[in-house]
């Protein structure tokens, strides 16, 4: 039985005599310093004592009743972890780990071997806690410690923006919302552009700023000021400064106001790229970060087979780039609150992140991290969802008879109604019917046609009525259904084939399976074996796998014979990466039909982000039905 406040006070109370110490003990399986440590800490939380002791051992006190709520001490490792890291932080002195084992009412040994675990995660932050016998101090640079604080009030807030409601440590309400103000009020003042995701990476690095100086944790480095002195983020700086002295009677020295002005820099535009046009934009960006951007796009557009990306998307994705450049060379990232949501809803277009995040690594040297990629998905994200307002529609013929242009009430009223799902490409006059070449999927007509085709004609009236619109809307849904169905079922049978589908197919781990995986297509002439790198090179980068039990572990690169998919069902998950997996989907592309592949890929992942479905794939046993359920899931998720 694991120890806790209330297991230790449930096995008391069901107890109406005294309860001996050893008992505890071996029942909770800990010391009987640690039960006395948590009797203490009982007690602790009130003047009362609510658990009497003798050599006999402990019981409740009848004669008082337990408190409504007893204060919750850290009991699993990860609370107790970021209970000792904040103490070190926080802790101008050395700590004594007897102090620390009884505040946390474990054992020694407990203690010995949560600091072994903590110095591990503290190396990623170039930190490291020295002991001198029974004393520990936290080790480091002081900008490391704070990007250490940092890490910690983002973890609290990781779902949505830095509302700084679990930040007590650090600052309180009404002074967050003071720097808020102040800081729109100052951007406003300078012309400084900055969206909310930036403004809250400037408000977290003035809190923590705030804080250490408070405690004079200084940053202790000589910094040469003259780098950022004549740089209008400086004097943006300085204004900060000053009102912060005044607010929180600090003193901000130079180290501190050097790092502020990076901080602004990174995070802010001087510009409003509204007023900018390509044919200016050389006016307000340098030239370098204009032609890597152009780049970008460009290996982006053959790379994924895109329509060309437009004048507004090149200059919003290069005041982007700019500044992700900036931040690279601060060290000074912004913290995306949205990364799972992003990465587990819009793999494709998250996916594409990836990439232009890889292809900047030949410009950056560094390598980009998952919140920045986010960022990039945003950009990408919503430039594709306005382009694709047309994906989907059915083409469509108007035939009509001419008289006095009666039909053209008609034509307005289609049009606007199902402007989102018909696209009317031709309006013709029924004498014109015999010169025509049907080559669309409806046709729509206010007379009766006697055309042999399997073309479906939706008859309508002159003046066009509610009956009329509720039979285009369901011939327009049920043409989408089918055409889907038809469409994956022949793709589905082009890039998979029976001998890429497997069930119940296992390895040692990820890479041994995505290995023999490989190997398999290698044999089957689709990829050379040189493909298994380039998969685990986007590994490497973010993992593939799914919290919804599927991997999609591919290559950056179209580099294969042939498009294909390698599809493994298991009913037994293996560990990849944070995530249980069942379900296997190894890509492979190549140039030739890189286009069509991108549509099965659309329709793959729109399946498979439904658990429901998953489930469903799950309990297909050999191709067949793979095939077949794969078909009728598409046609119900079109639905």
């Amino acid at each position: 039985m694991k120890i806790s406040n209330d297991a230790l006070l449930d096995i008391l109370k069901n107890n109406n005599d005294w309860t001996e110490s050893s008992f505890l003990s071996k029942y909770f399986n800990v010391s009987s310093r640690t039960i006395r440590n948590y009797v203490n800490k009982i007690n602790s939380s009130s003047t009362a004592t609510f658990i009497l002791s003798s050599y006999k051992g402990y019981k409740i006190n009848g004669n008082i009743s337990l408190p409504q709520e007893i204060s919750k001490n850290p009991e699993t490792f990860i609370e107790r972890e970021d209970y000792i890291i904040r103490k070190l932080l926080n802790s101008s002195i050395e700590i004594s780990i007897f102090s620390l084992a009884d505040e946390l009412y474990i054992s020694d040994s407990t203690l010995e071997n949560d600091l072994k675990q903590i110095k591990k995660s503290l190396t990623q932050f170039n930190l490291a806690i020295e002991k001198n016998r029974n004393i520990i101090k936290l080790i480091g640079d002081e900008r490391n410690k704070r990007k250490l604080i940092n890490s910690l009030i983002i973890k609290e807030n990781k779902e949505s923006f830095i509302s700084f409601s679990n930040i007590d440590t650090f600052a309180n309400q009404d002074e967050i919302q003071f720097l808020y103000k102040e800081m729109e009020k100052i951007f406003s003042q300078y012309n400084l552009y900055v969206n909310d995701y930036g403004l809250n990476n400037i408000i977290l690095h003035i809190v923590v700023t705030i804080d250490r100086i408070k405690n004079n944790q200084i940053i202790q480095q000589d910094i040469n000021i003259n780098l950022v002195e004549n740089t209008k983020d400086f004097e943006i700086s300085k204004h900060i400064k000053d009102i912060l002295e005044d607010r929180f009677s600090i003193e901000i020295p130079k180290s501190e106001l050097y790092y502020l002005t990076l901080i602004i820099s990174s995070n802010s535009n001087t510009f409003d790229y509204s007023f900018i046009s390509t044919k200016n934009i050389s006016n307000f960006i340098e030239n370098d970060y204009i032609q890597i951007t152009k780049e970008l796009i460009k290996n982006l557009e053959i790379t994924y087979s895109l329509s060309a990306f437009d004048e507004e998307f090149l200059i919003k994705f290069t005041i982007h780039i700019r500044n992700l450049f900036q931040r690279i060379k601060n060290n000074s990232y912004t913290r995306n609150p949205l990364v799972d949501k992003i990465k587990n809803t819009y793999p494709l277009v998250y996916d594409m992140a990836v990439f232009v995040a890889n292809e900047l690594l030949h410009y950056t040297k560094t390598i980009i991290n998952e919140d920045e990629i986010s960022f990039i998905a945003f950009h990408i994200g919503s430039y594709l969802e306005t382009i694709n307002l047309n994906k989907n529609k059915i083409s469509c013929y108007f035939i009509y008879a001419d008289y006095h242009n009666m039909h053209l009430p008609a034509i307005e009223k289609i049009t606007k109604i199902f402007e989102d799902d018909l696209n009317v490409v031709k309006i013709i006059s029924l004498k014109d019917i015999n010169t025509l070449s049907l080559h669309t999927d409806l046709i729509i007509t206010t007379n009766e046609l006697s055309i042999h085709s399997n073309i479906p004609i939706q008859q309508i009236n002159i003046f066009v009525n509610d009956n009329d619109i509720t039979s285009i809307r369901n011939t327009i849904i049920t043409l989408k259904l089918e055409k889907k169905k038809v469409n994956m079922q022949k793709n589905l049978n082009r890039f998979i084939g029976e001998k890429l589908f497997k069930k119940n197919y296992y390895a040692e781990s990820p890479s041994q399976l995505i290995h023999n995986l490989v190997k398999e297509c290698s044999n089957l002439k689709l990829c050379d074996l040189t493909f298994f790198d380039e998969v685990m090179e986007r590994e490497k980068l973010s993992s593939t796998s799914f919290p919804n039990g599927v991997a999609i572990p591919h290559s950056l690169q179209n580099n294969n014979y042939q498009s294909f998919l390698s599809i493994v069902i298991n009913e037994k998950s293996i560990k990849w990466s944070d995530n249980d997996v069942n379900m296997i989907v190894l890509i492979g592309t190549s140039t030739e039909d890189r286009a069509l592949f991108k549509d099965i890929f659309d329709d793959l992942i729109a399946i498979l982000y439904e658990p429901k479905n998953i489930h469903r794939l799950y309990t297909c046993n050999n191709y067949s039905d793979f095939i077949m359920t794969m078909s009728e899931m598409i046609a119900m998720n079109q639905n």
